[in-house]
């Protein structure tokens, strides 16, 4: 990023749905022109949701939940994001409800998938220090759509468990977006169907030929609960078995 005029400082502080943020734009990312699907999300949550951030930035989505009343995992991995939206919880005083991560996506979501069922008691409920999620949000729409495959497995032998709803952003260039969409999931969750809870919002337009879309949908059963090992090919699966 390159100042072109006036205070050389690339550190602001900004409002934004009752919210206040502080950043370095030179460090992190931050699009004003979201404003109105941060809001829209917040608004369909509500006070005791849990809400998983896997791609948080600065907390434009987890600090106004926070606020809201949702308990929530946040996690990015540019660290100076991370950094920020600690910052943030402590200036919009909702640090308690936020725990923040600094992980890769993937290892993110296998370690809160973790916390959620390793803290289960014998009566199959979940810790007050790490209760299950309702809600995932994806909000990296250049890939997010591939971090999908994390999901696989990760409560395999918790049939218990009431699976969240996910909303994950992608772009499209389809003529038929909405399809194309559903295939992408469906190819990356492994799975043939993502369920009749399924929507797709479009978000902006970004291009001439191409649209940022959120699509949500209840994590499929069959992908959370699969057998990893019973989904890896022949010759990785005996890879795995002669190490």
């Amino acid at each position: 990023m390159e100042v072109l005029a006036g205070d050389e400082s690339t550190e602001v502080t900004h409002n934004e749905n009752g919210c206040v943020f502080k950043f370095d734009f030179a460090k992190v990312f931050w699009n004003s022109r979201l404003s109105g699907e941060h809001h829209r999300i917040v608004e369909m949550l509500n006070s005791g949701d849990v809400v998983c951030d896997v791609f948080a930035g600065v907390g434009p989505f987890a600090v106004p939940a926070a606020k809201r009343g949702c308990r929530i995992y946040a996690n990015d991995l540019n660290s100076s994001s991370a950094s920020s939206m600690e910052e943030n919880c402590q200036l919009n005083r909702v640090a308690k409800r936020v725990s923040v991560f600094n992980l890769d996506g993937r290892c993110f979501i296998k370690e809160i998938a973790s916390k959620v069922t390793d803290g289960k008691g014998a009566d199959g409920a979940c810790s007050a220090e790490w209760p299950m999620f309702n809600h995932v949000l994806m909000n990296l729409p250049a890939i997010a759509i591939e971090f999908l495959d994390a999901f696989r497995g990760v409560f395999a032998g918790h049939d218990d468990l009431k699976l969240p709803m996910v909303h994950c952003y992608c772009f499209s260039s389809a003529d038929n977006p909405q399809a194309e969409v559903v295939d992408r999931v469906k190819a990356a969750l492994g799975v043939t169907d993502v369920g009749n809870e399924t929507t797709i919002h479009e978000v902006r337009s970004v291009a001439i030929a191409a649209n940022q879309y959120c699509i949500s949908f209840r994590l499929p059963r069959t992908a959370a609960m699969a057998d990893i090992n019973d989904s890896l090919e022949p010759d990785a699966k005996r890879a795995k078995l002669d190490t």
